[in-house]
């Protein structure tokens, strides 16, 4: 390997974000793929999902609304914990607050 300037490359290795073992509750599915809104902001949905930066991972918490199928909140930070998740929340609710004043 060493004549024919081969080197090997390791790959680093997979670290887990999710931990699927836990005792906690898991909610109804309350909307059973009805999706047929008449109205804004009767149903919002929320997701998580991680980018790969030249730095490190980013992770990007998106609140949509359903009736209009668009991002109503989001947020970004370093490490994936709640208060991710609830910052996208409380944008939604701020704007909305503004909206309706």
């Amino acid at each position: 390997m060493k004549e024919a300037n081969v080197w090997v490359r390791y790959e680093k290795k997979y670290k887990a974000t999710t931990n699927s073992k836990y005792n906690k509750p898991v909610c109804a599915n309350e909307l059973e793929q009805d999706c047929d809104f008449q109205q804004p902001d009767q149903a919002w949905v929320q997701d998580i999902t991680y980018i790969l930066t030249s730095q490190s991972w980013l992770y990007l918490a998106t609140v949509r609304g359903l009736y209009f199928c668009k991002v109503v909140g989001w947020s970004m930070g370093t490490r994936m914990k709640a208060q991710l998740v609830c910052d996208a929340l409380t944008m939604v609710v701020c704007n909305e607050t503004q909206r309706l004043d």
